[in-house]
């Protein structure tokens, strides 16, 4: 819940309380307000409210739909990502980081690059090795949505 006081977080999924959390569903991250609170920004950082809320439900679908736990076992991913990141044991460790990609792969694709790099920056990987994984996850993200999407339909006919 504190970092909902962070000026540039405009939601946040809790999955062990499965509640989504905006500040105000009706205002996204503007331009005008970052040059007010003196923060410097990218294109990516500018967020319309429907990317927020966008970015918060495609957590919970994929924490509540069982897709983050089937991630590291897609046959899918093993036939087509082009990355070892996206596979097996290491799609395991990286499953926040995959969580984070995929949420940001459906806001609004200006910046999109931007927000992956700033996403593996985050995350506890060897300096010398974020570069590698961010462009790999970038290279990837249009294979790691439709293994979400195929995942989903998957399981809304489960006999196909």
């Amino acid at each position: 819940a504190e970092a909902m006081l962070e000026p540039t977080v405009g939601g946040r999924y809790n999955p062990r309380k499965d509640i989504v959390m905006f500040k105000d569903p009706n205002k996204g991250i503007t331009e005008d307000f970052l040059k007010t609170i003196g923060i410097e920004y990218t294109p990516g950082d500018i967020k319309t409210s429907e990317d927020i809320q966008k970015h918060e439900l495609i957590h919970r679908t994929a924490q509540k739909s069982g897709y983050l736990d089937f991630l590291p076992t897609s046959e899918f991913l093993k036939e087509n990502a082009t990355t070892k990141y996206l596979k097996g044991g290491l799609a395991k460790m990286l499953k926040p980081l995959i969580n984070e990609v995929l949420a940001e792969s459906y806001e609004d694709t200006d910046g999109l690059e931007n927000r992956i790099r700033f996403r593996v920056s985050r995350f506890n990987i060897k300096d010398d090795m974020k570069d590698i994984v961010a462009n790999e996850m970038i290279e990837n993200v249009d294979v790691l949505k439709q293994d979400f999407e195929n995942y989903l339909e998957s399981q809304m006919n489960p006999m196909n």
